[in-house]
């Protein structure tokens, strides 16, 4: 495991998608720094990555596995903070 190096690109891959307009590639890059911070334990962190993911997806009308990704990974966070409502 290598967090730091996976966050480094993470973080340049939410840059370049910006830069070029592709909701589907920045919102797959904020669900991967979620990944990173939630490997590293800083699960608020991922969780506030995982909703802007969720929040890029609905906003750029991206469907799909990028958009189901974030949303199960909001639910996994939830569910890791016993808050089920």
């Amino acid at each position: 495991n290598q967090p730091d190096s996976a966050l480094f690109f993470a973080q340049k891959a939410v840059g370049l998608a910006r830069q070029i307009k592709y909701p589907k590639g920045e919102s797959d890059a904020l669900t991967h720094m979620g990944l990173v911070f939630t490997t590293i334990g800083n699960r608020p962190k991922a969780l506030e990555l995982f909703l802007k993911a969720l929040q890029v997806a609905e906003s750029g009308n991206v469907y799909g596995l990028i958009r189901a990704h974030a949303l199960y990974n909001i639910g996994q966070s939830y569910g890791h903070f016993g808050d089920n409502s």
